[in-house]
């Protein structure tokens, strides 16, 4: 079985920052778009696919308390 390709990975080919990565993918306004460009096209060359749970796991955290007796 194929690992999954991640962010970092793509951060790693490119030389950039997993933080620029998840930017640029993520359609946040603080990359220029040359460089979201070039980060969505490394993306689709090495088969990253989003991780939806995950995407919405960050969006909504999920608050986990312990009781202990």
């Amino acid at each position: 079985m194929r690992n999954k390709v991640t962010a970092q990975d793509i951060a790693d080919a490119l030389g950039v920052s997993n933080c620029t990565v998840s930017n640029a993918l993520s359609g946040k306004p603080n990359v220029s778009e040359a460089r979201r460009r070039q980060i969505q096209e490394k993306a689709r060359e090495m088969g990253f696919e989003i991780d939806s749970v995950a995407q919405a796991m960050a969006r909504n955290p999920i608050n986990v308390g312990v009781v202990s007796s």
